[in-house]
């Protein structure tokens, strides 16, 4: 019985000690915890000292929106002049355009063609540049204010005849075809103390026709036009040039009254550029005039 009792009073003691081993331990967490946090709150104040003070960024301003580029207008001719040029239809070709194409590609500068009647171009005021020129055809202006850049080739303004005609005269010849917008002031300069008279015709096909069916004596074509057609009428030998007849030398160049700063830049790409441009003209077959004996 004794060791019941001593049993029944020793647990009492022992849930006292329980308890107290209990609320030690709480404290001691309830410190670690304090004490954790203490620590974690000053580490943080110590790391923002070190950082820099934030500098300002000032906000971007869009920029503004980029201006679109102008095409640079170029008048041409709204004809057949092949090899020299082709603007009769949408798809120019020749010796100009592939010229002034590469000329523009270079200089990244967006351009288009601008297909006139003849002579409407040297007056249209919608023109950045103008081809063909030359300062002749302006002549009788006065004061010619158009900036020309140096000549893209040279054409033979050449007076051709039947073929077996090339010792012809010109006391001999009474009529010439002219194609229609050309003036052939070489002629007119000799037309007062010649009889001859000048026919116009629609273009150069046509007074190359009236030569072959005898209705004229003579036509003033470009001696390598002449050639490129008579080829495509398969009559290569039908024509050639009159060695006592009229024969001028023009060169075609680019001419502007609004733009002078591509002019300088296309004489530059000519210069620059002087060994395509030949290869070029030899492709196009544009013989020297020494060279222009028939358009054979």
């Amino acid at each position: 019985m004794a060791t019941a009792a001593t049993t029944l009073a020793c647990q009492p003691s022992l849930h006292r000690l329980a308890a107290y081993v209990w609320r030690q331990a709480w404290r001691a967490f309830k410190l670690l915890l304090l004490w954790g946090c203490a620590a974690w709150w000053a580490s943080g104040v110590l790391f923002a000292q070190t950082l820099p003070a934030a500098t300002p960024v000032p906000v971007a301003k869009p920029l503004p929106a980029a201006k679109p580029v102008k095409a640079v207008r170029v008048c041409v001719q709204a004809i057949d002049y092949y090899p020299h040029y082709d603007f009769s239809n949408a798809l120019a070709r020749g010796f100009a355009p592939e010229l002034l194409t590469r000329f523009f590609q270079q200089a990244d500068m967006p351009f288009q063609w601008v297909a006139l009647p003849i002579k409407r171009g040297y007056r249209s005021g919608e023109c950045d540049l103008v081809y063909p020129d030359s300062p002749n055809w302006h002549a009788h202006e006065g004061q010619d204010a158009r900036v020309y850049s140096q000549p893209l080739t040279t054409i033979i303004g050449s007076t051709l005849v039947r073929a077996g005609d090339s010792q012809r005269s010109l006391a001999s010849i009474d009529s010439i075809a002219v194609p229609r917008g050309f003036t052939p002031d070489h002629l007119l300069k000799l037309q007062q103390a010649n009889r001859f008279k000048l026919v116009e015709t629609p273009d150069a096909a046509a007074a190359l026709q009236m030569l072959l069916k005898h209705r004229v004596d003579a036509v003033d074509v470009e001696w390598h036009v002449a050639r490129h057609l008579l080829r495509q009428l398969q009559q290569a030998d039908a024509a050639e040039q009159g060695l006592h007849l009229p024969t001028v030398r023009v060169g075609f160049m680019v001419s502007t009254t609004q733009r002078p700063e591509l002019i300088s830049q296309l004489n530059q790409f000519l210069q620059r550029d002087s060994v395509w441009v030949k290869a070029l003209t030899k492709r196009y077959q544009l013989t020297a005039v020494d060279s222009a004996k028939s358009p054979r």
